[in-house]
């Protein structure tokens, strides 16, 4: 199905497949609106009697520095899910990348951010880990410069309810005989 508003500056391209006796279908939207600066492009599987679905949205503004890619996969009776964004923008010099698990009726969760601009002599990856229901949860962080002799990472776990927690900070100097803890 196409809609094509005479006068009207956008147009709607709708396509779904289902095949006769198979177990998948595909839904297709892609909105692009004419002389606008952005386009929407979303596509959805979802096998029938399969455990998963698939859905995924990209946003991509004409003349304008960014992009936005999302993935998220949601199985059906499965205790777990995917959450991914990454951003690009164009003639910037960073990128993010987000990626989330949730475990559905599981003690964990995990995010894990990371940015890495372009051109930049750094990048930043960060973990974190937090149990649901257990008394402890993990901050990783890791700055790797590009080029620079040195890198950081640093650790933290909190107990929950627990009267103590611990930080730990490493910088490791490549090509010098030192390194501190």
């Amino acid at each position: 199905v196409r809609a094509q508003p005479a006068g009207l500056p956008w147009s709607l391209l709708l396509v779904r497949t289902q095949p006769a006796g198979l177990p998948w279908s595909l839904l297709l939207v892609r909105a692009q609106p004419a002389g606008l600066p952005w386009s929407l492009l979303l596509v959805r599987t979802q096998p029938a009697g399969l455990p998963w679905s698939l859905l995924l949205v990209r946003t991509q503004p004409a003349g304008l520095p960014w992009s936005l890619l999302l993935v998220r996969t949601q199985p059906a009776g499965l205790p777990w899910s995917l959450l991914l964004v990454r951003t690009q923008p164009a003639g910037l010099p960073w990128s993010l990348l987000l990626v989330r698990v949730q475990t559905a009726g599981l003690p964990w969760s995990l995010l894990l951010v990371r940015t890495q601009p372009a051109g930049l002599p750094w990048s930043l990856l960060l973990v974190r880990a937090q149990p649901a229901g257990l008394p402890w949860s993990l901050l990783l962080v890791r700055t790797q410069p590009a080029g620079l002799p040195w890198s950081l990472l640093l650790v933290r776990t909190q107990p929950a309810g627990l009267p103590w927690s611990l930080l730990l900070v490493r910088a490791h100097t490549a090509g010098l005989p030192w390194s501190l803890m």
